[in-house]
């Protein structure tokens, strides 16, 4: 059993929390090999920086030295804590980049500059965000995603409600949040309760509020249309210039997970529902740009995870399939609505040498579903991609052994997803001479290609075709504390294989 389990930005490590302590592990050989083992204090949660010795650790509670709402930047190699943080309330995540340090309470976010743990702004009264965050890793676009409430005009009893995204239906065009920008000192909001060491108090830092709705008056008579809470929408933030950029409307029910590429051109969002996952573009703020639906039954979306090249999104949820969209694919890159994903090529598939196989046959079977669908769903009026257009479903998916996740399973998961690996495949077959098949029939032909015979001068000469495939290997850690590798094929698409299942805890 684990705690908490989660890759390092670039996927070679994954660290697992369990109640003594916490692991790394490499995850690019074809075993388990264990980098480091914690066993010190009891922590909730740990984040790695890339593949240094920084570690982020935040306390469980039974250290009475180290609580949960403490977190500390420790150097695994001296074993020197580098920084602590104390907050007011339960640190629920913490998202490290590469000179970014953000940390999510229940309702506020706090950035921090990771080169000397100086606080640059305080993100207040949020309305639950309850840890959703997400960073890219980019340099150029070095965003922070967060979700947020805005005031919507609600229509009076017995007026027509707009149906619910579990239909499939897009929302109404997103309003603006109220945003406030004031500038304080470090010291005006800085008491015991929030303190961290080598701070420099004559810095200012900038603070932002999502203003609450005003107080009503109950003996004033309801209007026709009367302002609500919508709490479906995410803020997108700009963590070098300190500024919100934009709000977007993502969905009619409450958040449960986001998700920004690795470039953080992306963003893909999951509500409470968890049937249907949506992808923007951040260049324009809110242009949707795909949307998926993982299921008809509502489900809890444990991750969301781009592939390095924006071509496929992997979904965990607490079943026990992993679904795997396609966000673009080809080798043609365009910009849809601003974002630069891969554009699919629509043109006729090169026409394959090798003999197929069994699951080649039945893949050529999915196809000519996928595309019957797809044009019934054309003539009926959807589509793929853009606002009121119908949701598409998985291109791949990936079954993990055992029941359904009801347990530990459905605590926590960390996904990863590439870099490409390549596998030759060799075939023999016996080219007969154009003497000899002149004077043999089909039947002859056919009873030749499964009879062996050593004299290769008389029957023909034995030919051997090798092809090269890519795979994408999809790594799956799961909350019971099992890594398993799965392989996609990014042209087909389909079933992925299972590769390897490993015990990162012990069997």
């Amino acid at each position: 059993m684990s705690e908490d389990i989660s890759f390092n930005q670039d996927g070679s490590c994954v660290c697992v929390v369990h109640p003594q302590g916490f692991s790394i592990m490499d995850t690019t050989t074809s075993a388990v090999s264990k980098l480091y083992n914690d066993k010190a204090s009891a922590y909730s949660l740990a984040r790695l920086y890339y593949n240094s010795s920084l570690v982020a650790l935040v306390g469980l509670g039974e250290d009475p030295g180290f609580p949960p709402r403490e977190l500390r930047l420790v150097d695994m190699k001296t074993g020197e804590t580098k920084a602590r943080v104390l907050f007011p309330t339960i640190v629920l995540n913490a998202v490290v980049n590469h000179d970014r340090l953000v940390v999510s309470l229940s309702t506020a976010i706090y950035v921090y500059n990771l080169t000397n743990m100086k606080l640059l702004q305080v993100i207040r009264n949020l309305h639950k965000v309850d840890g959703i965050i997400a960073v890219s890793n980019s340099l150029e676009r070095n965003l922070l995603v967060y979700p947020t409430y805005s005031m919507r005009s609600c229509p009076a009893r017995g007026s027509p409600v707009s149906a619910e995204e579990d239909l499939g239906t897009d929302t109404t065009d997103a309003a603006e949040a109220i945003l406030q920008t004031r500038e304080v000192s470090i010291d005006d909001d800085m008491d015991d309760t929030h303190s961290y060491d080598n701070r420099d108090n004559d810095n200012d830092y900038m603070e932002v509020s999502v203003t609450s709705p005003p107080p009503q008056d109950p003996s004033a008579s309801l209007p026709e249309e009367q302002e609500v809470i919508k709490a479906g929408d995410i803020v997108l933030y700009d963590m070098s210039l300190m500024r919100p950029l934009a709000v977007i409307d993502a969905h009619q029910h409450a958040l449960r997970t986001v998700a920004l590429s690795s470039d953080g051109s992306l963003v893909a969002t999951a509500s409470r529902t968890g049937t249907i996952i949506r992808v923007f573009s951040t260049s324009t703020g809110h242009a949707m740009v795909r949307q998926f639906r993982r299921g008809s039954y509502r489900c809890r979306i444990l991750r969301l995870q781009f592939s390095d090249d924006n071509r496929f999104l992997v979904v965990t949820s607490t079943s026990r399939t992993v679904h795997v969209f396609r966000v673009g694919g080809g080798v043609r890159d365009t910009k849809i609505g601003g974002a630069r994903i891969a554009a699919e090529d629509r043109g006729a598939a090169p026409e394959r040498s090798a003999p197929l196989s069994r699951e080649g046959v039945a893949r050529l079977l999915r196809g000519s579903r996928d595309a019957t669908s797809r044009q019934w769903n054309k003539i009926l009026g959807g589509g793929s991609g853009g606002q009121g257009s119908s949701a598409e479903r998985h291109f791949a998916w990936c079954s993990l052994p055992g029941p359904s996740s009801n347990g530990q399973r459905g605590k926590c998961c960390a996904v990863s997803i590439g870099p490409a690996v390549h596998q030759d495949r060799t075939s023999d077959a016996t080219a007969m001479s154009p003497r000899e098949d002149n004077g043999k029939g089909k039947e002859d032909r056919a009873s030749s290609d499964t009879i062996k015979n050593n004299d290769t001068e008389s029957t023909g000469k034995n030919v051997t075709s090798s092809t090269r495939q890519t795979f994408l290997p999809v790594h799956i850690a799961t909350g019971d504390g099992i890594l398993y590798t799965f392989l996609l094929d990014p042209d087909a698409g389909g079933e992925c294989a299972l590769q390897s299942q490993m015990y990162l805890l012990g069997q």
